[in-house]
């Protein structure tokens, strides 16, 4: 009994999948975790950076953008992604799927925007920094379940999110922090908490640079070059920066180092 509902579960996949890539719908990813604010998720309802980026390729593209509902929990997005349930996601750096499975059935776009991640020091604790080796023997604040460049060098002051995160560094309670400087932004703008510690918050220099491009599945190759075309327009009619503003306000004038990782 197990053996045949798997192959019939497994003929179900197929089928879907078949049928999903003959018409003209494009089916796209929305997980159920946020990641302010590139992905805004609240009650069933998303918005966000990216999700502004996707309605903007909806409507320069001729196929229909659909949404997958309900969202999706990250494991499973990517599974049906692997199995061309979902034809398109955005958007991802494609060092963040590295396997085997992912690649073997992905196009990547041109680069949609290129996120930067920064140090922050609490007020009047600065120290210089250059490379990642600056950061040895350093307690670092960082968000639980995340990857960071250089993290063999530094220790880990784990938060569970970017609040409690900004907290740490104003109350002094690690020498520096990592966070994406649109997430800070964001952060600044919608929590009252973290404005009321920003005097308390010196910014440092981008420490890692990360491109995020549109994953399309390799069954709709046609899409690549439509996505790239409305990428373009977008990006050269300032669309992108109007929508990170629309999250962020303004832009934190951040320094470049000497060298990136």
């Amino acid at each position: 009994m197990k053996v045949k509902s798997y192959f019939s579960f497994a003929w179900l996949f197929l089928a879907l999948a078949t049928s999903v890539q003959a018409d003209d719908h494009v089916r796209y990813s929305i997980t159920e975790i946020s990641w302010e604010p590139y992905w805004i998720i609240q009650n069933g309802v998303a918005s966000g950076i990216l999700h502004d980026v996707i309605l903007e390729l909806d409507a320069r593209i001729e196929a229909e953008f659909i949404p997958v509902k309900p969202f999706l929990p990250v494991k499973r997005a990517d599974l049906e992604f692997q199995a061309g349930l979902i034809q398109l996601d955005c958007c991802l750096n494609p060092d963040w799927r590295p396997s085997p499975a992912n690649q073997a059935v992905t196009l990547w776009s041109d680069t949609v925007l290129t996120v930067n991640e920064i140090l922050i020091f609490p007020k009047g604790k600065r120290f210089p920094y250059q490379t990642l080796h600056d950061l040895k023997d350093k307690k670092i604040a960082t968000i639980l379940g995340y990857g960071y460049v250089g993290a063999e060098y530094f220790t880990r002051s784990d938060s569970k999110d970017n609040v409690s995160q900004i907290q740490k560094i104003a109350f002094q309670r690690a020498h520096a922090g990592i966070i994406d400087v649109n997430e800070f932004n964001y952060m600044v703008r919608t929590h009252e908490v973290v404005r009321d510690v920003r005097p308390l918050i010196e910014i440092g220099p981008i420490i890692n640079r990360s491109d995020l491009r549109v994953r399309i599945h390799q069954s709709r190759p046609e899409l690549l070059g439509t996505v790239n075309v409305a990428l373009r327009k977008i990006r050269e009619e300032g669309v992108i920066d109007r929508i990170i503003a629309r999250y962020t306000d303004e832009f934190i004038r951040t320094e470049p180092v000497s060298r990136l990782p």
